[in-house]
């Protein structure tokens, strides 16, 4: 009943945003709808959610759950009539026994299972020498199993062997398992017989340095220090202390350092080019409107040159550095040096690095060669398609900040929607 009556609160909070003076308070309308839909279909779904848990809310019984003995606990809703309602109240289930046909099939799965189980895969009973597993129960069946053995000194409680105890001809063990499900309970033996590994293999020498190690232990419990054997076989043994894995850490962190900073490195350059690029897109009209301005002013191009370069001088301070400006006022000081007009105007549109500063340093230059005719009409055209594509890029750039931001709209609609739907769903099961 809470959550229906939250879903509706919800309903009603989501519905009150939609209202004129609320409405009015958010500047992007689209954005606004978008995120109020997915809020009020996220609320429709979990209000159905809600009732249908309502409906099949009442339980006459529980299923029992987990192994014989097993305790679960299962909240449920209590209401008694007249005296209290929806009163949170735990009941304990008891897990299921099995029946003893189901506890004969689990212990005969048992006994099939447990050689392989024992032994591994690679070995056979009656050639061991990898040391055996002796598990306490299997995975999926509820047996339990306790262990023993008739000589511990070979084979110890956990499965391990004891190299220098094996005989040379092998040692036989016989492996008792007890094997109880509920009230049935059986036995199974296994007969193995453990092998020392071979002499000049390298398990060999390992088997052969236990032995020593345990003389070695063994010689004189009381002294500070344990000698440690210096040859096995005709080999020679070295000891080395294991060194410290700090230089690794070290290693990693000087990699990962190094790769931070040229993300960092790299990303501050692209920074850069997408600033620079975009300072040139909007200078681009103005510099084409002051040029067409001052040609229908009488004004030649090189005199106009030299006025907005003296302009930008003048307020650089103020309006910052404009990569544009600055590619002029460069190809000015290469005309005071003695270049070309028609040079430098070429040269303008390459140091800008843009197709578009690249197309008016030629429109420059030819009209340079057949007079200003017409270029003031020309300029102005482009300007205004500079504006259009400005214009145009703004919009995009605007498209996709909303399309950003739905990724985290979604992610809180997921949150929204597991916290609606997980209760329903728990309720519904109980």
């Amino acid at each position: 009943m809470a959550g229906l009556v939250t879903s509706i609160v919800l309903g009603a909070l989501t519905a009150a945003v939609m209202l004129s003076p609320v409405r009015r308070r958010f500047r992007n309308q689209v954005l606004l709808k978008r995120a109020v839909f997915m809020v009020v279909a996220a609320d429709i779904l979990a209000a159905l959610f809600f009732a249908a848990g309502m409906r099949g809310a009442r339980v006459s019984e529980i299923g029992r759950e987990g192994d014989p003995g097993a305790q679960t606990v299962k909240q449920l809703q209590i209401e008694i009539e007249g005296v209290l309602r929806d009163q949170t109240y735990d009941v304990e289930v008891s897990g299921r026994n099995y029946t003893r046909e189901e506890e004969a099939r689990y212990v005969a799965a048992c006994k099939k299972e447990l050689p392989e189980a024992v032994l591994g895969t690679k070995q056979k009973a009656k050639h061991v020498t990898q040391d055996l597993s002796l598990p306490e129960h299997i995975a999926g069946n509820p047996t339990q199993i306790r262990w023993s053995q008739d000589d511990y000194s070979v084979i110890d409680s956990n499965g391990r062997i004891d190299r220098s105890a094996v005989a040379k001809e092998g040692s036989r063990i016989v492996l008792t398992a007890v094997l109880t499900c509920g009230s049935t309970e059986d036995e199974w033996q296994m007969s193995v017989t453990v092998f020392p590994r071979k002499e000049g293999t390298t398990d060999g020498y390992l088997d052969e340095i236990a032995r020593l190690l345990k003389e070695a232990d063994a010689k004189d419990p009381t002294a500070k220090s344990m000698r440690l054997p210096d040859t096995v076989g005709d080999k020679k043994l070295v000891w080395k202390k294991e060194n410290g894995r700090g230089g690794y850490f070290l290693i990693i962190l000087g990699l990962a350092a190094a790769a931070f900073l040229y993300a960092q490195e790299n990303e501050k350059e692209n920074r850069k080019k997408q600033w620079r690029a975009k300072l040139m897109e909007e200078d681009y009209p103005q510099i084409l409107n002051l040029f067409s301005m001052l040609l229908r002013a009488g004004l030649t191009p090189g005199h106009i040159w030299r006025l907005i370069v003296l302009d930008y001088e003048e307020e650089k301070n103020t309006r910052g550095i404009r990569p544009a400006f600055e590619a002029m006022a460069g190809e000015l000081r290469k005309m005071q040096a003695g270049l070309s007009q028609e040079e430098a105007y070429l040269d303008f549109g390459s140091t800008c690095e843009d197709a578009r500063y690249e197309k008016f340093g030629n429109m420059l230059a030819r009209h340079l060669r057949r007079g200003s005719s017409g270029l003031a009409d020309e300029l102005a055209d482009e300007a205004r398609t500079a504006y259009q594509e400005q214009k145009r890029t703004v919009q995009e750039r605007g498209e996709q900040a909303q399309t950003k931001l739905l990724l985290p709209m979604m992610l809180l609609l997921m949150i929204v929607l597991i916290m609606v739907m997980v209760p329903a769903f728990l309720s519904m099961q109980m």
